[in-house]
């Protein structure tokens, strides 16, 4: 799907082909760069939240963030609309190490992300596992909770939606949990 956007100098830039897919990727890339810009060196933990916050985002929310993005941060766009063989990671790497201090549209668009790295700093991320079970992705702790005693039961809900995503436990009492 394309979609065109006016950034925040007035230029157009069409997306092409633009999907959550690839928008997602991008996203990540942004805010891993974004927040650890002034860092001597990567934060797995940090990485690994914004992939899970991004991965976690529905299409139109992935678009909309990606044009928020845009419209606020012109290096951003100049970045995908650049043609250069360089991945997008290392077009990235280099425009943030340019960066001495963030600007206040940068600072306004990390708030929420740093957050959610904030609220996550010590959650165990590899305990999750994500799983497509007909046409719809369920997320749970692997240690935790007994995806084959509900494998059918969460099958049966591709049967009326799919392309949704849910994470799954056990409540207490023992009931099945989806939210």
């Amino acid at each position: 799907m394309d979609y065109m956007i006016t950034t925040e100098d007035g230029k157009k830039l069409v997306i092409e082909n633009g999907n959550s897919s690839d928008s997602k990727k991008r996203i990540a890339v942004y805010y891993n760069a974004l927040i650890q810009h002034n860092s001597k060196s990567e934060n797995s933990q940090t990485k690994k939240t914004i992939e899970y916050v991004v991965g976690n985002m529905d299409e139109d929310e992935a678009i909309e963030l990606e044009k928020d993005i845009i419209k606020n941060d012109s290096g951003y766009s100049d970045l995908i609309s650049s043609r250069s063989a360089e991945s997008f990671s290392k077009r990235m790497m280099a425009y943030m190490n340019k960066i001495k201090e963030l600007s206040q549209n940068q600072k306004k668009l990390s708030e929420p992300m740093q957050e959610m790295v904030d609220k996550y700093k010590k959650y165990d991320f590899e305990s999750i596992v994500k799983e497509e079970i007909n046409g719809n992705e369920f997320s749970y702790k692997k240690d935790k909770f007994p995806i084959e005693q509900y494998r059918q039961e969460l099958a049966e809900m591709g049967n009326k939606s799919k392309g949704n995503k849910w994470f799954v436990s056990v409540s207490s009492d023992g009931r099945l949990v989806i939210y």
